[in-house]
């Protein structure tokens, strides 16, 4: 959420469903081992048929509120495809991260310059 002039806001939403920035990453939270940020009931198939070749949707699917994942045994052969989205590029390391404008004096103080996490995809 960004604030504006005027005392209004900017936010993204999919689906009339508004984003809400995550306290923490799913794999940081696998890592330090964090509870109540994923569950791990993912559908193995949509939960509604989607006609790609019918009139233009006009309404939510049912789309759930949460976060879940899917368990795959290791060296599994998967095909997926749910990640609206992102933006690819090299590998990175994410020192800080943040929303609203920027602000040089205080902001660079944050910066995670000890163990930043490595990544390949921001979004």
């Amino acid at each position: 959420m960004h604030d504006l002039p005027n005392g209004t806001q900017l936010t993204a939403s999919l689906n009339n469903i508004t984003f809400v920035m995550p306290q923490i990453g799913l794999l940081q939270a696998h890592y330090f081992n964090t509870k109540g940020v994923f569950t791990m009931d993912f559908p193995d198939r949509p939960l509604t048929h989607f006609n790609y070749t019918g009139a233009p949707i006009t309404a939510n699917l049912g789309t759930k509120l949460g976060t879940r994942l899917s368990k795959l045994a290791f060296n599994s052969t998967v095909e997926l495809e749910s990640h609206p989205f992102d933006l690819h590029g090299y590998n990175f390391f994410v020192v800080g991260t943040g929303v609203g404008n920027f602000d040089p004096k205080k902001d660079p103080h944050k910066y995670n310059l000890v163990d930043p996490p490595e990544r390949n995809t921001i979004g």
